[in-house]
């Protein structure tokens, strides 16, 4: 004969439902309590710092006659660039992806203009003078207003 825990009261009344998404009492969460109480070790290596260190570190790149020391991340785009001019649609498709991402479009290129100087005000100003001395001396020698 099996007993019906579920049925039977103990000292606080009916024994509350346990199972799918109903732990019993005595395990749940503490109000306050941590699911985590140690936290993260200290030594813990995330997959962004561990794919940063490795785009970092360097090898040699042998161009040539010519060996450079580069990081992974730029031998990559140079192995890429070279794979490119060679003829390799793949990487054309690759290395065009990366220049229209991250180089600067002509708008941008136009928007960093550096600020005028003072004699570039003053130059800019001595031809807007001289704009309107030729508008009014054009206005003055045309038959047609009156002048």
């Amino acid at each position: 004969m099996s007993i019906d825990t579920q049925s039977h009261p103990t000292a606080g009344g009916p024994t509350p439902k346990v199972g799918y998404r109903n732990p019993p009492v005595a395990t749940r969460w503490k109000p306050g309590q941590s699911g985590n109480p140690k936290g993260k070790p200290k030594g813990a290596k995330t997959l962004k710092s561990v794919v940063i260190k490795t785009a970092k570190s360097k090898v040699v790149l042998k161009e040539g006659g010519t060996t450079t020391k580069l990081s992974k991340l730029e031998a990559t785009v140079a192995i890429l660039t070279m794979n490119a001019l060679k003829g390799d649609a793949k990487s054309m498709g690759l290395i065009l992806a990366l220049f229209k991402e991250h180089l600067p479009t002509e708008t941008e290129n136009a928007m960093k203009l550096p600020e005028p100087t003072a004699e570039d005000l003053e130059v800019l100003s001595s031809k807007a003078k001289l704009l309107e001395l030729l508008e009014q001396a054009s206005h003055e020698h045309d038959p047609g207003t009156g002048g």
